[in-house]
């Protein structure tokens, strides 16, 4: 699942997308028109902490790692991503890591 809404208040479009299992999903910020993507578009997203290519990338900082919510909140400058995950997540985040999140239309 995938959908795209606009802030009422600030320029940016919040993205919320969910794994094919829906095991994970995230709400992402990201400044309005730095990506042009329909619904219906196929994603390959990666939280790395190198980076790598992709039609949009960010480096931010993991502020919240939360085990008992199975959340993670991450910060993109100022833009945020709040990942959900249902069961354990494939890679480990701890709060201060910098990482890079790499997305690409398939």
């Amino acid at each position: 699942m995938k959908k795209w809404r606009q802030d009422p208040l600030f320029n940016i479009d919040i993205m919320e997308v969910s794994s094919r299992d829906n095991s994970i999903t995230f709400t992402l910020e990201v400044p309005r028109g730095l990506i042009d993507l329909k619904d219906d578009t196929k994603l390959e997203v990666n939280i790395t902490s190198k980076e790598e290519e992709g039609d949009l990338v960010m480096k931010g900082v993991v502020n919240k790692v939360d085990p008992e919510e199975k959340s993670v909140e991450i910060s993109f400058f100022g833009l945020w991503m709040r990942l959900k995950y249902k069961k354990s997540i494939p890679f480990e985040l701890n709060e201060g890591d910098e990482v890079y999140l790499s997305i690409k239309a398939i």
